[in-house]
């Protein structure tokens, strides 16, 4: 399908989809809130779907899935999660502000996905991912100020993607001691004063084998960056230029 002029939505699905493919649609979303969106109600939720290859311009949002927290009869907090989901082989286009937004998920699947956003390439907010490989994985996001961000009371993985050009490469603030895996050949390029990985939070974050590496030259130097600082301002006065 080829759709245009959304509003708000191109695709929507609320409630209970099991084991369907969202797949091969071209849409621009520039005129609605996003591209694609599959959400919980209290009672069902989407589970075991996949969301592939589809194309996507504009608009704040490419691809959300998103559960929904409510009061039971009881007056306590539940949350209705999208289920063991993937979302893969998507191209989310440079007009899109966030590529694509996870919130309240479980054991869902971002994977391989071409990502150009302006904002966030992938966003994961308070959902459940698996420990290990399967959570956000082998993704390519360019330009995105930030390139991966998990968030909120979550745990998940963020394994084999490649991020260029970001401001923050992947960004993981969590609010309780979730475990966090960021290793297995993530490729970093940051832009210049850039952040490879940056963790805030009561989090436990486990890193190893990421590649990261910045445009500036200064950021291979052993020196800390404070004293490189240091070193410029002092040969900026007076009597110091060409030390």
């Amino acid at each position: 399908n080829t759709i245009l002029y959304v509003q708000p939505y191109g695709i929507q699905v609320k409630g209970q989809l099991l084991n369907s493919s969202i797949s091969a649609n071209g849409i621009d979303a520039a005129t609605g809130q996003a591209g694609i969106k599959l959400y919980a109600s209290p009672a069902r939720r989407p589970e075991r779907n996949k969301i592939s290859f589809n194309s996507i311009s504009g608009g704040p949002t490419g691809i959300t899935l998103e559960g929904v927290e409510f009061l039971d009869t009881q007056n306590v907090t539940q949350v209705t999660r999208p289920f063991e989901n993937e979302i893969f082989g998507n191209l989310l286009g440079p007009e899109v502000a966030i590529g694509i937004n996870e919130l309240f998920g479980q054991s869902n699947k971002i994977f391989a996905n071409i990502v150009q956003s302006g904002l966030v390439g992938i966003q994961s907010n308070s959902s459940l991912g698996e420990p290990v490989f399967t959570h956000i994985s082998l993704n390519n996001v360019t330009r995105a100020d930030t390139g991966i961000s998990i968030s909120g009371p979550a745990k998940g993985s963020i394994t084999g993607n490649a991020i260029g050009g970001a401001n923050k490469g992947v960004w993981v603030n969590l609010t309780q001691g979730e475990t966090v895996n960021v290793r297995y050949n993530n490729r970093i390029h940051v832009r210049s004063g850039g952040t490879g990985i940056q963790v805030d939070g009561a989090t436990k974050v486990l890193l190893n084998g990421n590649d990261i590496w910045s445009d500036d030259l200064a950021s291979l130097s052993p020196v800390p960056l404070s004293d490189q600082l240091l070193d410029q301002r002092m040969r900026g006065r007076p009597g110091w230029q060409g030390v």
